[in-house]
């Protein structure tokens, strides 16, 4: 079995394994989807000003899920393992309202997809 920071945010967005948000049971099978808004929050906190291109960079990482199941919206949980594929409920609201709120209250707009992200997508079709 892998480690506990085998977790998509670990991974894939760099947050630390504290701010995964799920239960022990269950922290290398899924990442909740609302514990992303708590996320930046804190980098901002900690980091001040600095922290808001941290936290933007946060953002453009999970931009992607945006066109993935539930087209513009936010899913409920992820796979804590490559691929990273959503599940649960396709649109979660308190995983939408986290990240919009974060966006709205951190002036987050400049969001860019990773090019990365989506060649690595391609790739894999």
């Amino acid at each position: 079995m892998r480690s506990y920071k085998t977790s998509l945010l670990t991974r894939v967005m760099n947050i630390p394994a504290a701010w995964c948000g799920m239960s022990l049971k269950r922290n290398m099978q899924v990442m909740w989807s609302w514990s992303l808004g708590p996320y930046v929050d804190a980098i901002i906190k900690v980091h001040g000003t600095e922290g808001i291109e941290q936290a933007q960079e946060v953002i453009n990482r999970f931009a992607y899920h945006l066109n993935e199941a539930c087209v513009g919206s936010v899913s409920e949980i992820f796979d804590a393992e490559p691929p990273h594929h959503p599940r649960g409920c396709i649109a979660q609201a308190w995983g939408v309202a986290e990240v919009l709120r974060v966006i709205k209250d951190n002036s987050l707009y400049n969001i860019k997809v990773e090019k990365a992200k989506l060649e690595m997508e391609a790739a894999e079709v």
